[in-house]
């Protein structure tokens, strides 16, 4: 049997449109995950095949986080806002400096190496991009916490 030019294209562009399909979708869920043996550990974590939160693009040169995907405090490191006006740079640790200059007794260089001996020390802070309302918004005027929170006993009313 003879076949085609048409027939043999036809048929190469059904069999990749099904391995496209096969390719997106996540793996088959079983009816029961508890009776199924799962995937072995990995040396890098990932998320689950069904959770795909993604920063939202803001042009060439920043991104926010996706807080509405988001549950907790902590934001995820891949998912941290970005803000950069050169590009994300390219930093190889072997040459990487810091130079600590200006206003000091004696100016320094550091490299990464002589940086990671110092103690690590770990703590949870609030970060806002400034560009946030990109200067389309006026900002709500806030009161300092201490007139907020509560008045001053020598005053009668609160400004």
């Amino acid at each position: 049997m003879k076949v085609s030019r048409r027939d043999l294209l036809a048929g190469a562009a059904g069999v990749v449109a099904l391995g496209a399909k096969a390719a997106a979708q996540p793996p088959d869920t079983p009816a029961d995950p508890t009776k199924v043996r799962g995937r072995p550990s990995r040396a890098l974590g990932q998320r689950a095949p069904t959770e795909k939160p993604q920063r939202q693009p803001r042009g060439a040169t920043s991104s926010g986080t996706p807080h509405q995907d988001l549950c907790g405090t902590i934001t995820p490191s891949d998912l941290h806002f970005e803000r950069h006006h050169a590009g994300v740079p390219e930093i190889d640790p072997k040459s990487y400096t810091l130079l600590i200059h200006g206003m000091v007794e004696r100016p320094t260089i550091f490299t990464l190496a002589d940086l990671k001996r110092f103690p690590a020390v770990s703590r949870v802070h609030f970060l806002e991009c400034s560009g946030n309302f990109g200067g389309s918004s006026p900002r709500a005027a806030t009161p300092p916490c201490s007139r907020a929170a509560s008045p001053s006993p020598r005053r009668s009313t609160m400004r």
